[in-house]
């Protein structure tokens, strides 16, 4: 395992570890691309720096990811614990594993963020971009409410906010049948 209490500048193109990385104090990235491997990452603070993170494990975000200086991309194997107000990439975000909301709100912005499994949290989520949904939202906890400025690719069965959903480019259903639940939904 890896602990680093202060902060930490990674000029790097990988890290690995048997077991967790935890980085209490900001990150930046230096160096395109970088892999961060282990069974859980977790981030205390902010992560900056033009360059294309991933992470081959699960993660935890607890501060702004991108807010100085936006990510090229961003990419989690694992699941995800997003307990931020917001993560932005210039590019694509791809999150693997089941993702759990912390924060409201949340707005994830980037060109397509992607989701291949469940999303969860008594949180309000803005897509600032396009979105994919690969597994169902709001299944286990519901969402508050979903908002996505851009297309929407719905490849899954159900998505449940107890407040508005908000559709406001382009949607394509995958699977059928798909239940969307909510107070209003927008297309």
């Amino acid at each position: 395992s890896l602990d680093v209490t202060g902060t930490s500048t990674i000029n790097t193109t990988a890290i690995t570890t048997t077991g967790t990385q935890t980085y209490s104090g900001t990150v930046t990235l230096g160096t395109t691309p970088t892999t961060l491997t282990g069974t859980t990452i977790s981030f205390g603070s902010t992560v900056d720096g033009t360059s294309a993170l991933k992470v081959t494990g699960n993660a935890s975000f607890a501060g702004l990811v991108g807010g100085t200086t936006n990510l090229t991309s961003l990419a989690v194997t694992g699941s995800s614990a997003i307990n931020t107000t917001a993560i932005t990439t210039t590019g694509t975000q791809t999150y693997s594993g089941a993702v759990t909301l912390g924060t409201t709100p949340i707005n994830l912005t980037g060109s397509t963020v992607s989701f291949g499994s469940s999303v969860d949290g008594t949180s309000a989520l803005k897509v600032t971009g396009n979105a994919s949904f690969g597994g169902i939202v709001g299944g286990t906890t519901n969402l508050t409410s979903l908002q996505v400025t851009g297309s929407s690719a719905i490849n899954t069965t159900a998505i449940t906010t107890t407040g508005t959903q908000t559709y406001s480019g382009a949607v394509t259903l995958g699977t059928t049948p798909i239940n969307l639940t909510g107070s209003t939904v927008s297309f």
